[in-house]
């Protein structure tokens, strides 16, 4: 996840952040996805699917929009 926070953070600074957190957001959803899907015999891989969904959302939602504002602020 620290790894996540660091590309939304400088992805953040470099484009906006209604572009960063989607893209992103669904590339580490799937990602997530398909290696519980694949380990789980249980079927709770999609309960945790959609809370790693709202999860990634609103964390690069934030990341981003905190270093899109630190920018514009910067000058």
């Amino acid at each position: 996840m620290l790894t996540l926070a660091l590309v939304a953070a400088v992805a953040g600074w470099r484009l906006r952040p209604w572009l960063v957190a989607p893209v992103l957001t669904v590339a580490f959803t799937a990602a997530w996805t398909v290696h519980a899907a694949s380990t789980d015999d249980s079927g709770l891989w999609a309960v945790g699917a959609a809370l790693v969904l709202v999860g990634t959302a609103l964390g690069t939602t934030v990341v981003s929009g905190v270093a899109h504002l630190l920018r514009r602020r910067r000058g």
